[in-house]
């Protein structure tokens, strides 16, 4: 199969079997999806340079749900969200700020995390609202994850 068909040099993709512009919110929402998997992607490369092997699985398993968010609403496949947003949520359990955190005086690692999350953030900002309907843990699912990439950012940061 050929990397480039040629079929979305007009602006257009096929988007669930009808051609849609590159610039709707659906494709958007799947770019800035990329996006945040790159970038988490490139967090677990830094996690294993430092040994930071717990730190990686983390990242993984975030990486793992945004592309199960990406097959949702791309495709309306099924996936197991209850599991990860359980795990999210005892991720997050019991850690608060009492500051504001300063990513850019702290780790590489920890920059590289926070730049992720705010990546998620703003997929999670361009959700399709079709998304609600396809599965409703969607959205408190990418919070979650969020605010998971903000705790790990500020621990690999100490």
């Amino acid at each position: 199969m050929p990397i480039t068909t040629g079929t979305g040099d007009d602006g257009q993709t096929t988007w669930r079997n009808v051609r849609v512009l590159k610039t709707s919110k659906e494709i958007v929402f799947l770019g800035l999806m990329d996006r945040a998997i790159a970038e988490i992607a490139q967090a677990r490369v830094l996690a294993r340079a430092v040994s930071q092997e717990s730190v990686s699985c983390d990242l993984k398993q975030i990486s793992s749900a945004l592309g199960d968010i990406c097959a949702i609403t791309a495709a309306d496949a099924e996936r197991d969200l209850i599991s990860v947003v359980v795990w999210a949520t005892k991720k997050t359990l019991g850690k608060s700020m009492t500051e504001f955190v300063d990513f850019g005086a702290m780790s590489p690692l920890a920059a590289a995390i926070n730049l992720a999350r705010t990546s998620v953030r703003l997929a999670e900002s361009h959700l399709p609202d079709a998304s609600d309907e396809q599965n409703p843990l969607i959205r408190p699912l990418m919070n979650r994850l969020s605010d998971v990439l903000f705790v790990l950012a500020c621990e690999c940061g100490k």
